[in-house]
């Protein structure tokens, strides 16, 4: 699902990159960036593509088990808050929401449960049950992931540790 986009267009004109955090939601509109760093954990990043606005969630696992602290820990409770704040509070309409999805990295080579797996799979499942389109998804291997999102295209860059640099 890598879609070609000019390097030299990105992250031309960026104001502030955004760091997000393990569990943390973000938002961000042009000409702003969201960050993260990624091992098991997914990103997920929605993008209105005529508002020029951006949420990124930082998901550590597939369900909650009991109330969280942080409704972004879990993809149960984080997906469905990104969508809502994305569509009610910013403003997008869900037929202009882009969604890309990275990480979910098995960091434990000699576990027999694959965390990262169960929450590529999970955060791949409610973001389709909303029916919102899915426009990259970069997941999986066994090393570690540097995403940001550039508000102003809409291009994430993806890095895997030791591995050249992808734009999708």
């Amino acid at each position: 699902m890598n879609t070609a986009i000019s390097e030299n267009k990105l992250y031309s004109n960026l104001d502030k990159v955004i760091n997000v955090g393990i569990a943390d939601i973000k938002y961000a509109s042009s000409p702003n960036s969201l960050r993260t760093n990624l091992g098991s954990c997914v990103a997920l990043i929605l993008f209105d593509k005529v508002q020029k606005i951006g949420g990124l969630v930082h998901i550590m696992l597939p369900k909650s088990y009991k109330p969280e602290a942080k409704i972004g820990k879990c993809a149960d409770t984080a997906v469905p808050e990104i969508i809502n704040t994305m569509i009610n509070k910013k403003g997008s309409s869900k037929i202009n929401l882009v969604a890309k999805i990275f990480g979910g990295a098995k960091m434990l080579a000699n576990t027999a449960n694959d965390i990262g797996l169960q929450n590529v799979e999970e955060v791949t499942k409610l973001v389709r049950e909303h029916r919102i389109k899915i426009s990259a998804i970069k997941t999986g291997g066994t090393k570690g992931y540097v995403v940001q999102l550039d508000t102003s295209t809409g291009a994430v860059m993806c890095r895997i540790f030791g591995h050249d640099i992808e734009y999708f």
